[in-house]
């Protein structure tokens, strides 16, 4: 039995994935966010309404994504609580991603607005990549916070990465070197312990 459900949950994934890496139109994100947001059944028409979409429209994203979601009458919901689960993920991610990109593009143009340099614009727009917040007042050490995507291992190739363009952009090194940095999993860490690697 465990054997059948680890095979129906692999097939389950890699219908997501292929959705997922295929594109999805605008369409069927508002689709898939609302019946993950919703968590039951919906109707064409309620989704429609929600994102001013035509009904129409909406049921031919749902039908082109046959395999991830199931009809019942005049409702839909997704296919299984594995494939919700995935889908909610994917949702949460892609949000994350576009809220990133918003706050990397802000803070570039403040960044311009104030005459900090191209090179300075560039570690912000590093920072907002890699999802790190930087508190660097002047007065205090600087910190780095990294969001829930990096491991420890992948924080520390960031920060590497983030030196770099740090002292391109001409800052001081040791302001970078003696930053606290603060992963994920609520371990702290100093930056100089990952920039030596040698």
């Amino acid at each position: 039995m465990t054997l059948y459900l680890t095979r129906v949950e692999q097939q389950q994934e890699s219908v997501v994935v292929r959705h997922l890496s295929d594109g999805l139109s605008p369409v069927q994100w508002d689709s898939l966010e609302m019946l993950v947001t919703d968590g039951g059944e919906v109707s064409p028409a309620d989704i429609a309404d929600q994102y001013g979409r035509h009904v129409e429209s909406v049921r031919r994203a749902l039908r082109e994504m046959k395999d991830l979601v199931v009809s019942e009458y005049a409702d839909v919901k997704l296919r299984s609580e594995y494939v919700a689960e995935m889908v909610h993920e994917a949702v949460k991610e892609a949000r994350d991603a576009t809220r990133r990109a918003v706050e990397t593009t802000a803070k570039a143009a403040e960044a311009a607005e104030r005459g900090l340099g191209e090179t300075m614009s560039a570690f912000i727009a590093w920072a907002a990549r890699h999802g790190v917040d930087v508190n660097d007042a002047r007065e205090a050490q600087m910190t780095l916070r990294f969001d829930g995507t990096k491991t420890v291992t992948k924080a520390g190739e960031s920060l590497r990465e983030g030196f770099r363009v740090w002292t391109d952009a001409g800052l001081p090194e040791e302001r970078f070197r003696q930053a606290t940095v603060r992963f994920p999993d609520g371990s702290v860490g100093q930056a100089w312990r990952f920039l030596n690697t040698g």
